[in-house]
């Protein structure tokens, strides 16, 4: 389940941020329900002011805003009258706002409010147009909080999201208009972990349920886009999270890792998803393997792939229709073929750029003066025969085989045997350097994660004449 990275700013910071509406905290509490927790809340609406939510005890949900009338919501204020079982903890939410984005503390951090702080803006006349709620404390380690939106012009497409998923949209100028909470408790009958995840597809929009623990989640013979995807881990066996990224059309592969329950592709934006990754972090990564498989355009069903391994094809304009993911205890077999999960283009000739190929995992290239060497789906050593500490290079990535001056992403230098900053590799007395970002790096191996693509590095003498170059393509 989700856990907070970052504690929640102190009551000034919150308090200068955070806007306060007159008589917020004096909100009647409801008649004790059948659901056994009590919420309240207030939604700041356009033409009405201060708005008091509605709790319904028998479904448990809080309602919040207008639903057919066309009126954006401005702020959203939720608390926790009564806990479920008495639980410890509380309930937390930062929201995105028309023209600000999500609203931020003084160190640029996203800026969370709670138990009944108000969130957005006041006499603005702004719209809120995404959210994310979390829970904290006990309560956290029991419940899960649900949420989903009524949006302009989509409506209730997108359904429950939880657990600091966003509900809403981003850069498309759509209002919230209705905000429905509720909590919702872990199946108690087994503490094991499972895996939950959906989708958005093509002209259907977010499934209305999580698939589960190995079961599809998409759509075949539709012929449908996947467009994004949410997967989050349900169980109180172990301590952990699940990371997971997409290569999304036009884009490429993100460059950050979403994590539980967080969107990771795109929505209203028309773009499939071409390939993911999945891993696992924490406790969990050391007792389960997590497998995954897609469905793609013109393949059908792909072999599994494994622990961060891409799943789906690159270069090919493919689209992903469907997936399956499960949790195997580590070192268990996998749950079918894993042959064939990722597909690159045919186009792409290997031998070509001097590269070798096996088992399509290890790739690398080598002559006398430089090497590329691609090692466990995970590492790239560049190193070559230099000597004079005049010598430099240039460090390329591209999607394809380009390789612009706009995609030259570092360069290097031979110096005195000590590599300048950000070092992707040192062998010897050559260092080739990657600027790039710090959630690449491999503390405990000294190396960089890269994303997949093609790596080019030219080495130059002192008169800048060329000297030797690699090319290699990294899964």
């Amino acid at each position: 389940m989700n856990k907070i990275i970052k504690k929640i700013l102190s009551i000034a910071v919150a308090s200068a941020v955070a806007l306060s509406f007159t008589g917020f905290l004096s909100m009647e509490s409801n008649a004790d329900g059948d659901c056994g927790y009590k919420l309240s809340g207030m939604a700041h609406v356009q033409d009405q002011g201060d708005t008091e939510g509605t709790f319904d005890s028998s479904t448990g949900i809080l309602t919040l805003g207008t639903r057919g009338m066309s009126r954006r919501v401005e702020a959203i204020s939720v608390k926790i009258d009564e806990t479920p079982e008495g639980l410890e903890g509380g309930i937390e939410y930062t929201v995105h706002v028309q023209d600000y984005g999500w609203l931020t503390d003084k160190d640029g951090y996203d800026l969370w409010c709670s138990n009944g702080q108000m969130a957005g803006t006041s006499g603005e006349s702004k719209r809120l147009e995404g959210m994310r709620i979390i829970l904290t404390g006990e309560l956290s380690y029991y419940y899960s909080v649900q949420y989903q939106v009524h949006i302009q012009d989509y409506g209730d497409s997108q359904g429950f999201v939880r657990d600091g998923a966003v509900a809403g949209t981003t850069g498309e100028s759509k209002r919230l208009e209705e905000v429905q909470i509720k909590l919702v408790r872990f199946d108690s009958s087994s503490d094991a972990m499972s895996i939950n995840y959906k989708v958005h597809v093509q002209d259907k929009g977010w499934e209305s349920t999580y698939a589960k623990d190995g079961a599809s989640s998409g759509t075949t013979g539709e012929s449908k886009r996947l467009e994004g995807i949410e997967i989050f881990l349900s169980g109180s066996q172990y301590e952990g999270s699940i990371e997971y990224r997409t290569h999304v059309q036009d884009y490429g592969w993100e460059t950050s890792w979403s994590s539980d329950g967080q969107m990771s592709g795109t929505q209203g934006e028309s773009k499939r998803l071409e390939a993911i990754q999945i891993k696992l972090d924490g406790e969990i990564n050391w007792n389960y393997d997590v497998y995954y498989r897609v469905h793609s355009q013109d393949y059908g069903w792909l072999g599994w792939a494994k622990d961060g391994e891409t799943a789906g094809t690159a270069g090919k304009g493919l689209r992903l229709e469907s997936i399956q993911i499960v949790l195997v205890p580590e070192g268990g077999p996998a749950p079918g073929s894993t042959e064939g999960s990722f597909k690159y283009s045919a186009e792409i000739d290997l031998n070509a750029l001097g590269a070798t190929a096996k088992d399509n995992k290890d790739i690398s290239w080598w002559n006398s003066d430089f090497s590329c060497v691609y090692v466990g789906w995970k590492y790239v050593d560049l190193y070559g025969e230099v000597s004079a500490s005049n010598q430099t290079c240039k460090f390329y990535y591209s999607q394809d085989t380009t390789f612009t001056e706009d995609e030259l992403v570092a360069t290097g230098k031979h110096n005195n045997d000590d590599c300048v900053d950000w070092c992707l590799v040192y062998n010897g007395s050559f260092c080739a350097c990657y600027y790039g970002s710090d959630e690449w790096v491999d503390a405990e191996n000294g190396n960089y994660l890269l994303p997949a693509g093609y790596y080019k590095c030219i080495v130059y003498d002192g008169s800048g004449n060329e000297i030797a170059q690699g090319t290699c393509y990294v899964m």
